[in-house]
Order: structure tokens, then sequence, then C-alpha cells
């Protein structure tokens, strides 16, 4: 078996905000000569914003690197392209999500020949994962209606949700303190930092979230300086999250070694596909950290890679799910939409049992949802992000 081609295909659409603004994706297409085709998704944390630039990176470079290879020697293959783009491009950002997005594709072509979902060729421990509802930045809205937000979800037996301050710590202190009071006593809670905080609010609100039983601060800070985030993680009696914008075991394992982070959060289309993310899995087992996995690859061959890697963790974990109602990649790329609301039953996802991904993709809706740049997005100097609070 030989690789013939490998297609990057862009995708976005329009939110239903008000106004509305687009999420942006970069799905790869990995076809063969025996007609084994493998979906492989790149994501830089939610989707991704720079799908023009990937695909150029593949058609300058990547793609020369795979074709007439053989797809069934993936480790292999993926050693050679380590070795071959880390010394010019290094081994973290774009590079990494594109080899993620191969990788994803070359363990879908395998699974398909023997007929085995990809979990089970790396040791299925589980048949559903229980979800954590994940909210969007509201800073706006009033804890009511972050709640009402995530209700669809709580509804449906979710036991654990996520929400996302940023706006000034007072504000900040009173809205999750009341998001804490709304939520049932049985749904655990977690807290998304997203990088709005300095050391000195973040240890703050940290004081704040441990009052409240608050399970994980995630990202409260930026990683740049692990040092920082070790002084951090010595005070805040509430454990933090990272790793939705970390690269290879070698940045998770600074962030644990390092950083005094124990719960890490491995994202296949981000961190270098299944082949990276099981060495990340070893090494919390070895260390005596916590996988807490995080979810940006938003199209259903995204979902399905991260489900597959999950279905391996054997110890109990939630798995991030988009609370945000309007999600066309997700629910209309696959055959019976397996990720949809409605699959939901008893605040779980069922892991696809197919071989490969376990989803059959329909490749036709790619173009009901074609690339479009969002100019308010790509002109704008973000504020949410960046340590202001």
């Amino acid at each position: 078996m030989k690789i013939t081609a490998v297609t990057v295909i862009p995708a976005s659409y329009a939110t239903d905000d008000s106004p509305p603004f687009r999420r942006s994706f970069a799905v790869v297409r990995v076809d063969t000569d025996e007609g084994v085709t493998g979906w492989g998704e790149a994501s830089d944390c939610y989707g991704h914003r720079y799908p023009l630039t990937l695909k150029a990176l593949f058609e300058e470079t990547i793609q020369w690197l795979v074709l007439g290879r053989d797809p069934l020697a993936l480790e292999d293959l993926m050693w050679r392209l380590r070795r071959s783009l880390y010394a010019p491009l290094g081994a973290r950002g774009l590079v990494i999500q594109a080899l993620s997005a191969v990788d994803i594709a070359l363990w879908d072509i395998r699974g398909k020949v023997v007929g085995r979902s990809i979990s089970e060729l790396l040791g299925r421990k589980r048949d559903s994962v229980e979800l954590y509802a994940a909210g969007k930045p509201a800073l706006n809205e009033s804890p009511e209606w972050n709640v009402e937000f995530l209700s669809p979800l709580l509804e449906r037996g979710v036991k654990a949700a996520k929400v996302r301050p940023g706006r000034d710590l007072a504000w900040d202190v009173a809205m999750v303190t009341r998001v804490r009071e709304l939520l049932p006593d049985d749904v655990a809670m977690f807290v998304d930092g997203k990088y709005n905080y300095t050391f000195e609010s973040a240890e703050r609100l940290s004081r704040v979230l441990g009052d409240l039983g608050v399970r994980a601060f995630e990202e409260p800070i930026p990683y740049l300086d692990l040092d920082v985030v070790r002084r951090l993680a010595d005070v805040s009696p509430v454990d933090l999250a990272y790793g939705e914008h970390a690269f290879t075991v070698h940045d998770f394992r600074d962030l644990l070694f390092r950083g005094g982070v124990l719960r890490l959060e491995p994202d296949v289309t981000v961190c270098g596909g299944f082949t990276e993310a099981v060495k990340i899995l070893h090494l919390a087992e070895t260390h005596g950290a916590h996988i807490l996995p995080h979810c940006g690859g938003l199209t259903s061959i995204g979902m399905a890679a991260n489900l597959q890697l999950v279905a391996t963790y054997p110890d109990h974990t939630y798995f991030e799910y988009d609370a945000r109602p309007y999600q066309p990649l997700r629910d209309e790329t696959a055959e019976s939409a397996p990720f949809e609301l409605a699959k939901v039953v008893d605040g779980a996802l069922a892991i696809p049992n197919g071989p490969g991904l376990g989803i059959e993709v329909d490749e036709a809706v790619f173009a009901k949802y074609p690339y479009e740049i969002d100019e308010r997005i790509a002109s704008t100097f973000p504020t949410y992000t960046t340590p202001h609070v």
C-alpha cells in the first residue's frame, strides 16, 4: 500500500452568536492506491485559525515527504517526518499541529485495514466517557445566563461543567461564586483562566476557587515561564490544568516536572497525534498525573480521534464537550451524527466502535462550509487570552 495523495480541506462557518463570528477548521485526507482513505484534523486550540497556512505547509513540504510511502509503517514514517521537519521548523506550533493530522489519518488507515478501532489497537479500556459541559466566554452575561447555557447538557445527566471568567477580578470572583451556587451540588466545577491572569490575580482567584471546591483551574497564566507556573502550582489550593497548547511529550514533561502541573490536557489534534498522545498517557501514569482530555478538533474527525484516545485511559476522567448548540461540522460530517447532543446519554458519550476512527466521513458536507477569512477576527488584537486581570 502506498500513499497517493494528501489533501488539506479548509472549512468554516458563522456561529450563532450576535454578531456572529467564524469558526475555522483544517481537515486532512490521506488517500492510498488500495482505496483506503484516512482522515485527520489539525487544531490550534478550538478549530484552526490558520488553515490556509497549514495547507501551504502541506503543499510545499509535508506531502512530498509522505507520497509513495507505506502508510501502515506509520511509526517509521512519523519518525522520518520528525527528523525532516524539526530541525528547520522546530517541534512546536504549526508543525506539530500538521503532524497531528497526518498521524491521526495514518492510524485511521491502519484501523480500517485490520478492521479494528484505533482504541482497540492501543488498548481499549472503556466504551463511553463522562462529559463536562464547556461554557463559552460570556463576560457581559449574568451567572444565571452561564448556567442556562450549560443546562441542555446538565439536563442530559452531565455531572461536570466549566466556566470562563476573565473580565476583572471582582466580577470574576462574583461570577464563579454565583455559578457554583446555581449548579447542582453533584455537578463538579472547572474554571478556565485562558491566560487572562497575572500571577498575583491568579493566586487570589485560586484561593476563592479552592473555597468553592473547584476541581481544576485551567491555564490561568501563560506557561512560557514554567518557573512562574510552578510558583502558582505551589500556592494554589486547586490543581492547575495545562496542555491544550502543548506539543509532544517533551512539553508535557516540562509542564509536569518544571511547572508542577498535575492535570494534563493532551489533544490528539494538537499534541502530535496518537503517537505522541500515547507517550503522554504513559508519562502521566508513571509520575502520578491525571489526564483531563482537551478537545479542540471540533469536526467529527477531531471528536472521534480524541474519543479513541480517552477510550485507552483507565482512570476516571471527564471529556470536554463544547456546549455551543450550533456545531454543523461536528453533527453533519459523520453518518448518524454520533456526537450530537441527542447522543449524550446519562451524561456520557459512546466511543465509536467502527474501524479506525470509527466513523464514516461525509466529505461532501465540507463544501457546504467553505473557508472564509473573518476580517473582524483577523484584524483584532485580543484582550481575552492575555494577562489583563
